[in-house]
């Protein structure tokens, strides 16, 4: 058994960044302020992960809101088999079964008419995808189909006419929530099924192809969805773990304002994890078991025997293979395991057992309860068998096992990754497989639905560590804002104003108009901390004490005047001590530096008497 220094996990695209050092001093401010802009204007950029960091201050109640404006749709919730596939998406319009926007579709993506149109069909195998809407948008894509709170259904474009090969559906998100409406529900299994019937209608070459169907979020209903599978669809889920405990974290991907979960919520996504335990005391290792556990189906239980095609029987909370117990007894240091035991931290003979069975597999034979877990089918296993896996791999060795195995695949993974923190995502996929994931791994739908849920319940059990279970408030463009800013540590986020920053020595602003501009904030870039805060203030954010700044807010310092000497950052934790901690850029070494203490980083504004504020962007995400 190897010992290990703490691991640390990368907060990029997830946000999350647990460690607790304070960074060494630099300058960071810039020496001057150049007020440079320019007009362009860029859309919402890439997708940011959702962040909870620090005490959990960053989690924040959002109010719940209905945001059903109004519309010329009819006020009905699409009925069971009132949608025929013989009738067009336009002949539903006529009849007043969707409410025609495809005018508005038009002012917003008039990029889209310029092409010649190609009617779904014409496309080899098309596909149909389902996502709330503001997750869509934050991934660049442009829904069809938008079906409302209410289960109206509204068309901002048609793709019988003119589409890239997809129909995406997006459903409307109220504040505050992460799963859909009743309503939405009903309407989107039926939309669905329309849709499925209607494309294999109008071309039958595709019946026996399949059609596709992306839904990572489990937005269609399970009985909807399984006629696509039946059609040879895949699952977008890896094997052997519970769909819906993938489909239901990535709902939380994409939330712009946030909600609460509750205490009996924390329990039910996290069964059998003890935070309260743990006296808020937050482990990168202990994240990724909370992760894995909640994600592969064992809901918790050391004892639970499932089984993986092709794999095997897999056992306990971790839901270990035959394949996981291979990989950890061929690393397992003895001596180590039986100083546990002479601890009482294992039961006793565990090290003999072990021992012996390393010695089997060193000499290739393979022991007995490993070809029980991977030669005997599903449902053959016997009670003996049982007691025998079980009385080997018990919880004690589970946990040690898991422990030993996060360890080596973050090992393995930096190694192959100089330079780069380890993603908490691949490592719990990395823990689904059994071994480190390939690239082939990594480019797999199934395997990227599930890291992006393992990065969000990674983040929800670090909030769920420092609320001790109690339940607690999460929120979500912001947390982009700040994923983006860790991200950018070590990058010169400046060089759309190259020719005016000094070579990043005034490279603030300029590298704070990226930041935002990669957490899908549609902002002007500047190169003038002045000019950009008043911009953001102008669009509508808010400016708010320094005592009461939130990860995510924009925080200015300086005398507060155009040519001034000012900076300009992102505030990204609330230290357990009340610390804030911002990233910004350092004129020192003409990068973006994450993770700075705000007095190393602003100090000197607070010792000259010269304003320092944050500004908070809207509930929208933008400024």
């Amino acid at each position: 058994m190897e010992s290990h220094k703490p691991i640390k996990f990368s907060h990029a695209g997830s946000g999350l960044s647990l460690g607790s050092g304070a960074g060494s001093l630099d300058v960071g401010a810039d020496a001057g302020d150049s007020s440079v802009g320019t007009g362009q204007k860029h859309a919402r950029g890439r997708l940011q992960m959702a962040s909870l960091d620090g005490r959990g201050d960053i989690l924040r109640q959002t109010s719940t809101t209905d945001n059903t404006a109004a519309t010329n749709l009819q006020p009905m919730t699409l009925t069971e088999g009132a949608l025929s596939p013989k009738k067009s998406l336009d002949d539903l319009v006529k009849a007043g079964v969707i409410a025609d926007s495809t005018a508005k579709g038009r002012d917003n993506f008039s990029d889209t008419t310029k092409s010649e149109p190609r009617p779904i069909t014409s496309f080899e195998k098309p596909k149909i995808e389902v996502g709330f809407a503001d997750t869509l948008e934050q991934q660049g894509k442009k829904p069809d189909l938008i079906v409302k709170a209410d289960g109206r259904v509204e068309m901002i474009n048609n793709p019988e006419i003119l589409s890239s090969g997809n129909v995406v559906v997006g459903l409307e998100r109220p504040d505050g929530a992460v799963n859909p409406t009743d309503a939405q529900q009903k309407s989107v299994a039926e939309l669905y099924k329309y849709l499925d019937a209607r494309l294999k209608e109008q071309n039958p070459a595709l019946a026996g192809k399949g059609i596709d169907l992306e839904n990572p979020q489990g937005l269609v209903p399970e009985e909807a969805a399984a006629a696509a599978r039946r059609a040879g669809q895949r699952a977008n889920v890896p094997d052997g773990s519970d769909a819906g405990a993938v489909q239901g974290g990535n709902r939380f991907t994409g939330s712009r304002s946030g909600g609460r979960l509750s205490s009996g919520e924390v329990s039910d996504m996290f069964p059998g994890r003890d935070f309260k335990a743990r006296n808020g005391k937050v482990d990168a290792v202990e994240l990724i078991k909370d992760t894995v556990s909640s994600l592969n189906g064992s809901k918790g239980d050391h004892e639970h025997i499932g089984y993986r095609r092709g794999r095997g029987h897999a056992v306990g909370a971790y839901g270990m293979t035959a394949d996981h117990f291979r990989s950890w007894l061929s690393g397992l240091d003895i001596e180590a395991l039986e100083e546990q035991e002479r601890k009482g931290l294992v039961p006793p003979g565990t090290a003999a057992r072990m021992k012996k069975m390393k010695e089997q597999l060193a000499k290739g034979e393979t022991p007995d309860v490993l070809k029980k877990m991977e030669g005997t089918e599903q449902g053959k296993l016997t009670e003996q068998d049982r007691k025998d896996i079980l009385g080997t791999f018990g919880k004690e060795v589970q946990e040690l096992a898991a422990k030993d195995l996060i360890n080596n695949y973050s090992k393995t993974i930096a190694e192959q990754n100089p330079g780069k923190e380890v993603d908490p995502g691949q490592i719990a996929l990395a823990m689904h497989l059994g071994r480190v994931p390939t690239a082939e791994d990594m480019a797999d739908a199934g395997n990227r639905d599930y890291m992006s849920a393992a990065k969000n319940k990674w983040q929800l059990a670090a909030a769920a560590t420092q609320s001790r279970g109690e339940g607690f408030d999460w929120n979500g463009d912001a947390n982009g804002i700040v994923a983006a800013s860790k991200d950018a540590h070590g990058n010169a986020m400046w060089t759309r104003f190259a020719a005016s920053v000094q070579g990043g020595r005034l490279g603030c602003a300029a590298s704070v108009s990226e930041v935002l501009r990669q957490a899908g904030v549609d902002v002007d870039p500047m190169a003038g901390a002045h000019a950009l805060a008043q911009q953001l203030l102008r669009r509508g954010a808010d400016k708010v004490s320094i005592r009461d700044v939130k990860p995510g807010d924009v925080v200015f310092g300086g005398p507060g005047r155009a040519g001034g000497s000012d900076h300009i950052g992102i505030v990204e934790r609330i230290g357990p001590d009340g610390q804030i901690y911002v990233g910004a850029n350092s004129s020192s070494s003409g990068t973006w530096k994450s993770n700075q203490p705000l007095m190393s980083a602003f100090g000197r504004f607070v010792r000259n008497g010269q304003p320092l504020y944050g500004i908070r962007l809207n509930d929208n995400g933008q400024a």
